[in-house]
């Protein structure tokens, strides 16, 4: 595990992929004055490592980009704390919780936008079915976005194939434009891997995206090795490519 730190009083734990993965997992935790703010607890295992650096009584406050198991499982071990989440959570919660589905629900639905106020931050979460129907974008201070699952790196900032999780190829691609409507020359911090600081990167990397679903919607018969020799885009995780197109 990895600690970046985006700020003073910002932190993003990076993990590690674990065996055969290609991916790892991030954890943020902002400060505010004496109290915690996490986007995506994680899963128990990883959250507990981070909550040996922290005192957990004193997060009050999580927001939850999509509700799968390795954003929203850490959620288990936090009480009297106020979770954001889509107005979609039970929906994706009904196919991936296997315990603890009320507890890990969110006390304050998203509908459409919330904009909340702290201290010394403002985090602003949106809905944005995109990788799931409950995704969201979060935008912290108007300098950092988290996207989630609608863009996934490796660690070290190469981009991963798409993962149409709800295999709803149009939601993704609106997600997606979504998230270029919004870029602003934001930070992004993905849910898994590197965090990325470079506006033309993020424009041709969301733009690769649309274009290769487009493509599977248009192509699904069609390989990814027959993707890649048409567009000479890559990612890596071409494995996921059956599962997109089934």
């Amino acid at each position: 595990m990895k600690k970046i730190n985006l700020s003073d009083d910002i932190t993003v734990y990076q993990f590690s992929p674990e065996g055969d993965r290609i991916v790892g997992l991030n954890i943020t935790v902002i400060k505010d004055n004496d109290e915690y703010i996490i986007i995506d607890p994680g899963y128990e295992r990883y959250l507990k490592i981070v909550l040996n650096d922290i005192n957990e009584n004193k997060i009050k406050n999580v927001f939850i980009t999509h509700y799968h198991t390795d954003h929203y499982e850490g959620l288990t071990l936090l009480n009297n704390i106020n979770v954001y989440g889509s107005k979609y959570a039970s929906v994706t919660l009904s196919k991936y919780a296997k315990k603890d589905f009320l507890r890990s629900l969110p006390t304050v639905l998203i509908n459409k936008t919330k904009i909340v106020e702290f201290e010394k931050h403002k985090i602003v979460q949106i809905n944005n079915p995109g990788h799931s129907i409950c995704s969201s974008i979060i935008l912290l201070d108007d300098k950092y976005m988290f996207v989630g699952d609608d863009l996934i790196y490796n660690n070290e900032g190469v981009p991963v194939i798409p993962f149409v999780a709800d295999k709803n190829i149009e939601q993704q691609i609106s997600g997606l434009n979504n998230i270029l409507n919004l870029f602003d020359n934001h930070i992004i911090v993905p849910g898994h891997g590197k965090i990325i600081n470079n506006k033309v990167f993020v424009f041709e990397d969301v733009k690769n995206r649309i274009e290769y679903l487009n493509y599977i919607l248009m192509n699904k018969c069609a390989s990814y090795e027959e993707f890649h020799k048409q567009t000479g885009i890559k990612f890596l995780g071409s494995n996921w490519h059956n599962y997109n197109k089934s």
